[in-house]
Order: structure tokens, then C-alpha cells, then sequence
């Protein structure tokens, strides 16, 4: 679960946790990762806007689930399984109030079905509940959870790729590319950006679990 996605610098946060970031002053952005116990890891990526538009991304490939797909919640409060069938292939989820889609700038000789080079551009028919901007895979009888802060739910966008992180060695299996970004808008230049997300890797219990766990952290985020 990775933004910055090159040379850093990095320092250890308290006894459970460590900050990578890039740049100084206006120009920093900085990932904070925090493990708590029992099964969670807290992650806060920090930036100064520069326009009244922006953008995030972070990439998380995992090792060969036996279900390379990933689960979320529609408004109607069915559970959903998005996958991308090839890579590129309406990789991306919207949320359900998310009118227009972000534009695309199509290309000559383009790569994907969508009309441009990058694999994310394109978007699935499914569409989740902003209100719990949230999704999960299975590794066998384990979860693994990724949970935004309900403030960005209407920015968030789900993606994913089929093969996106290689093959597993190890599982004899393709790699799939559990990612994520964020259509920020309404940002005031010059002001911080915090957005704040949860990770959570336990044994699978239910999707009302699920929902717990994002309630039960939201209610954590805005305790005091």
C-alpha cells in the first residue's frame, strides 16, 4: 500500500510505525504507516494542495489469492465482486454519486479498450455506496480490508488488475493489483491535504464483520 513509488526518505514513527516522504516545505508529501494491535495498519498520506483539483493513488499488489477479486458494498446493501477479466478491461469502480466520470483523453493506437495508454481509464458498470468507501479480498479464510475515511468516499475509485503484480512463484498464480485512487475536488490551494485509511488482515467472519470494522474505526477517527 504504497503512493510514493520512489527514492524517499524515511524515519521511524514511535515504536510501531515509520514516515516515507519526498520533497520539503509546500512541495512534501509524506505516507505515515502505524501497526496496531490486534490486525491493523493505519496509514495517512499528507500533501499541500496546489489546484482546486487533485489526485492520489496507491498501489497494493498482492501474492497469489486463490480469489484475485475484490468485494464492495452497493447502496442498496448487496455485496458486489469486481473483477477485471484482462488487464485494462473497466478496471476501475466509481462511487454510485460520482456524475460525470472523471474524462479521459482518448489516443491514436491506444492500448486499452478505453482509448488510452493507461490501464486504469476505464470503468466497470458496478458502482459502490459512497457512504462506505471500503473493499475486501479473500485470502482463503482470511480478509484483507481497505478502509477510507468517509470524508473522500464520493473521491474514491477502486481499481484493479488481474496480473498487475507479476506472477507468484510461490502459488503458481497470477498476482493481482489491489489499488486505489482518489478524484479530489473542492481542495483549497495552499491548504493540506490528510487522508487517512485503515488496513485490516484477519480471519474472515462475515461482510456485516466487515462493516463493523469500518464503523467501529470510523467512530475511533472522530472520538475526541
Amino acid at each position: 500500500m504504497i503512493g510514493i513509488r520512489r527514492a524517499c526518505s524515511i524515519a521511524s514513527v514511535g515504536d510501531n510505525g515509520a514516515v516515507i516522504w519526498i520533497g520539503e516545505g509546500d512541495a512534501k508529501v509524506s505516507e505515515e504507516y502505524i501497526v496496531k494491535p490486534p490486525h491493523y495498519i493505519d496509514h495517512t498520506a499528507r500533501f499541500t494542495a496546489g489546484a482546486e483539483t487533485g489526485g492520489w493513488n496507491d498501489t497494493s499488489y498482492m501474492n497469489g489469492p486463490s480469489d484475485p477479486g475484490v468485494y464492495l458494498i452497493q447502496t442498496d446493501g448487496t455485496w458486489v465482486r469486481h473483477y477485471s477479466q484482462t488487464h485494462g478491461d473497466r478496471a476501475s469502480v466509481a462511487p454510485a454519486n460520482m456524475d460525470p466520470l472523471p474524462s479521459i483523453t482518448k489516443v491514436e493506437d491506444a492500448q486499452y479498450p478505453h482509448g488510452t495508454n493507461s490501464f486504469s481509464d476505464g470503468f466497470s458498470d458496478i458502482r459502490f455506496d459512497p457512504d462506505y468507501p471500503l473493499f475486501y479480498g479473500r485470502f482463503d479464510d482470511m480478509v484483507l480490508i481497505f478502509m477510507i475515511e468517509r470524508r473522500w468516499g464520493n473521491d474514491l475509485i477502486p481499481y484493479m488488475s488481474p496480473s498487475g503484480g507479476g506472477y507468484s512463484q510461490e502459488f503458481d498464480r497470477p498476482n493481482p493489483a489491489w489499488d486505489y485512487r482518489y478524484w479530489l475536488r473542492g481542495l483549497t490551494p495552499g491548504e493540506e491535504v490528510v487522508i487517512r485509511s485503515r488496513i485490516v488482515f484477519k480471519p474472515f467472519v462475515s461482510n456485516d464483520d466487515v462493516l463493523e470494522e469500518y464503523d467501529n474505526w470510523n467512530r475511533e477517527l472522530y472520538s475526541d
